[in-house]
């Protein structure tokens, strides 16, 4: 979502993610905003390209971060950024 956005109770997230030898996974993550970035993982989806996240967000309370976090079949994971 972009920076700012309402979610619902019931959300669907599309992350797209690039590699350049081979995605194997989305996490999406989020963090509470006054948590200190204390990520919480979502799910996490095989991929080798796009993952579409449905998260109920029922219960969590006020704002959050969300970040998603590829990883390759190498063992190399993204930074996370950007944190919307």
């Amino acid at each position: 979502p972009l920076e700012g956005s309402v979610i619902g109770p019931n959300s669907k997230i599309t992350v797209r993610a690039e590699d350049n030898l081979a995605l194997s996974s989305i996490t999406l993550q989020y963090s509470v905003v006054d948590s200190v970035y204390n990520w919480v993982d979502v799910a996490t989806i095989n991929t080798v390209n796009n993952a579409t996240f449905n998260w109920n967000v029922t219960g969590i309370n006020g704002d959050v971060y969300v970040r998603a976090i590829a990883r390759d079949s190498y063992g190399n994971i993204s930074d996370g950024t950007p944190i919307r």
